[in-house]
């Protein structure tokens, strides 16, 4: 618009402003990175909390496979879910665990699970109470899963990356818990019907699509 330059990671920046500050949404920059920075045949490996991203070149050695897109036909507004006391529930989850490493906590809004070292949620875990411990399994079962897809992908391997976005799924069911009925519906028929290698949510998970990655034969 009129000119001005603006560079994709501005534009991201931009973008996580306007749903932050402007609409009131406690999200992310996973959303705006994908849609401004993918890139066809590549998949997109991004660390939220340095901004630091990856293309992972496609392996040749990779079966044909084909995403399938499936519409809940809900649309409501993030704003109308449970979408940030989620996000509220991450922090506090991070909270307790940063005072049973150390003893003192930062205030609640700068908490991020991401500040968590995997080994220490491993030794806490237990003393986690309620639907926080819920938040932190899914949150730490996720990261090792991104990780574990990157090098799936890597290595052609559509099966185990499809397996990853079944527990992926799973996890966002019952420990994230989230996801309307007719989402859940859909990732259950997806991941019992044969030639789906896997299947998620997308997005925030309270409304819109299931992905699914599929065998085109």
């Amino acid at each position: 618009m009129n000119g001005i330059e603006v560079s994709r990671e501005d534009l991201i920046q931009y973008s996580h402003w306007v749903e932050t500050d402007f609409i009131g949404l406690k999200n992310g920059i996973l959303d705006q990175a994908s849609n401004i920075l993918s890139k066809d045949g590549y998949l997109m490996y991004m660390d939220c909390k340095t901004r630091e991203y990856e293309l992972v070149k496609q392996s040749a050695e990779m079966s044909d496979y084909e995403v399938l897109v499936v519409y809940s036909g809900i649309s409501t507004a993030l704003m109308g879910t449970d979408y940030n006391n989620r996000v509220d529930e991450c922090k506090v989850s991070a909270w307790i665990l940063q005072e049973l490493v150390q003893d003192e906590i930062a205030s609640l809004g700068e908490m991020k699970l991401r500040d968590i070292k995997p080994a220490d949620y491993e030794k806490y875990r237990e003393e986690i109470p309620g639907r926080f411990r819920k938040r932190a399994d899914h949150y730490f079962s996720e990261f090792q899963r991104v990780k574990e897809g990157v090098e799936a992908w890597k290595d052609g391997d559509l099966e185990k990356f499809g397996r990853l976005m079944f527990e992926s799924g799973e996890s966002s069911v019952h420990n994230y818990q989230c996801g309307c009925p007719e989402l859940i519906t859909i990732f259950e028929i997806l991941k019992n019907t044969s030639g789906v290698y896997g299947a998620c949510f997308s997005g925030a998970g309270y409304r819109g699509c299931c992905i699914g990655l599929i065998d085109p034969a």
